[in-house]
């Protein structure tokens, strides 16, 4: 049997690593791959941005505020200067990526 944690009680360092764990191994699930959406924490922004892109297969950023921008930006700028490979996936939601994607292809 699974026993849940009740998250009132857990330390800043449990609650770290409960983020970090990793449920069961794809390959053990009859139905397919597991997929999972995990919500990055963290104690400040640098933080934050490290927990975003840990174990991460690609990045999908939504329309947001300064915050998504600054993630995204920091993300696109790693990439173009080879410190990691992640596809970078903006939902364009009305067009709202297009002065991204035009500052890119300047």
């Amino acid at each position: 049997s699974t026993k849940k944690k009740n998250n009132s009680h857990v330390s800043k360092e449990e609650k770290q690593q409960q983020q970090e764990e990793t449920h069961e191994d794809e390959s053990d699930n009859e139905n397919g791959p597991i997929r999972e959406i995990l919500v990055a924490g963290g104690n400040d922004l640098q933080e934050r941005k490290k927990l975003l892109v840990r174990n991460c297969d690609a990045l999908i950023v939504l329309p947001g505020g300064p915050g998504t921008w600054d993630e995204l930006w920091e993300m696109a700028c790693a990439r173009h200067l080879n410190l990691n490979r992640l596809p970078i996936v903006c939902v364009n939601v009305d067009g709202y990526y297009e002065p991204f994607r035009e500052i890119l292809d300047k």
